[in-house]
């Protein structure tokens, strides 16, 4: 069944006001403004982001991704050299694709959205803040193994032209954008945070996004297994969890 793409962002939006109704019950702010010059993402980096459609997609060297402390987000990151690529994801309105550098370990990256990020690359993990005004918060990246990564797609199956997705898969969730020609967001997963409400919903969200594409990655057992964790049945996720 095709869903709308209006009918998406409407969810998506009623879904950013759940959050932040569920984030200020938890005494956790969500990201505000930034006054940082934002820095473009490095297209040679672009380009080896894999896509979460395509078999046994293999990861590109030094990445490494992980959750937001305290806010239900997710974190990319793509080291080479000097230049950095980051990828931010709230799952509900917000997928940001941006530039930093990489001075002796001492990563530095600014977004147009107003995402900051400074942290440290030290022993095989890079652990820092990211800031969106008053707002900030820790975080903690490991290498992307295997089940676990940074994914992209231009012109994603069911997406219109010029659309570009964004997912970040980790061992107990994923989360994801679409980023749409006119500025909008569709087929977003928000992060499958128990403690944030609704995790089943979410873990079943994220499923149902990456049946519809067709995705092969191993994001779909992933989803799967972290129903599971969470204690979902069978009716809960909408599929069979064995």
């Amino acid at each position: 069944m095709h869903i709308s793409r209006t009918l998406l962002r409407r969810t998506a939006a009623a879904a950013l006001v759940v959050a932040s109704a569920l984030a200020a019950v938890a005494g956790t702010p969500l990201p505000s403004s930034a006054e940082t010059a934002p820095l473009k993402p490095p297209a040679d980096l672009v380009k080896l982001v894999p896509s979460p459609f395509v078999p046994k997609a293999v990861q590109a060297p030094n990445s490494y991704v992980g959750k937001v402390v305290g806010n239900p987000s997710g974190l990319a990151a793509i080291v080479s050299g000097g230049k950095v690529l980051f990828y931010w994801c709230d799952g509900l309105a917000v997928g940001d694709w941006f530039g930093g550098t990489n001075t002796n370990g001492t990563l530095e990256g600014a977004s147009a959205k107003g995402i900051v990020v400074k942290a440290k690359l030290a022993s095989g993990k890079i652990a820092g803040t990211l800031s969106r005004g008053a707002k900030t918060f820790t975080f903690s990246l490991t290498p992307a193994t295997k089940g676990t990564g940074l994914f992209r797609s231009i012109n994603p199956p069911g997406g219109e032209p010029g659309a570009v997705l964004g997912w970040i898969t980790l061992k107990d969730a994923l989360v994801g954008a679409t980023n749409e020609p006119d500025g909008g967001v569709s087929d977003a997963v928000p992060m499958s945070l128990s403690k944030f409400g609704g995790g089943c919903f979410r873990v079943r969200r994220a499923i149902q996004v990456l049946a519809k594409a067709g995705a092969t990655n191993q994001g779909v057992l992933d989803m799967k297994i972290e129903g599971e964790n969470l204690g979902c049945k069978t009716s809960d996720l909408g599929v069979a969890t064995t």
